[in-house]
């Protein structure tokens, strides 16, 4: 029911905080770049450090280019599983601060309806000030960013309480960049050549 209102204060170059089964994230529209810029501003969050696209698997390659491997993983959104792929053009610098690669995300079915009804792409984070945790309900949001986002979508206390798995596919072979929610060993299943990497701050 909130969805509508979302995007239309996501168009209006607002700052949405929302939440999923992972974590509660933050919102904007990526395709404003002075929103994208409040994102950072808000979070305190290092401008070298890029930031993701909540997508679905309909959307995703508009924005990253899909391998068979990655196709794979792709197929099992929505999920906590979250992926790092080759960007395309239409991903501009801004959000990727010079990086070669795009991280795109769909924990769950909100987000997946988000990203379909919406005629831009959504750049995401997570609801937090950069170096401290992540909000896992509306009353953390609440008392982080009160006054200062238009928009706190209440949806409880998040299910699964921790991030997704980050994949990187810009890899050659593909790592882990974050340990989540998704466990490591099914991922391997599915993807052979997959090795644990670093893990990535947030």
């Amino acid at each position: 029911e909130s969805i509508e209102e979302v995007i239309q204060t996501l168009g209006n170059g607002q700052l949405v905080v929302f939440p999923t089964q992972n974590v509660y994230g933050i919102l904007a529209d990526g395709h404003n770049r002075d929103a994208v810029e409040a994102v950072y501003a808000l979070k305190g969050r290092n401008q070298a450090k890029a930031v993701g696209f909540v997508t679905n698997k309909k959307k995703a390659p508009q924005y990253g280019e899909f391998g068979p491997e990655a196709r794979r993983l792709l197929e099992l959104w929505p999920r906590a599983i979250s992926l790092v792929v080759p960007r395309r053009p239409a991903v501009p610098d801004f959000i990727a601060t010079g990086f070669p690669s795009v991280l795109l995300v769909c924990p769950d079915r909100y987000c997946h309806r988000l990203a379909d009804a919406a005629a831009f792409p959504i750049v995401c984070t997570s609801a937090n000030r950069s170096g401290e945790p992540a909000a896992i309900n509306a009353e953390q949001a609440w008392t982080a960013f009160q006054g200062l986002v238009p928009l706190i979508v209440d949806g409880g206390e998040s299910s699964l309480k921790e991030h997704g798995t980050i994949v990187d596919f810009s890899a050659k072979p593909p790592r882990i960049l974050r340990q989540g929610a998704f466990p490591v060993s099914a991922l391997k299943e599915l993807v052979p050549t997959l090795g644990a990497g670093s893990s990535a701050g947030t």
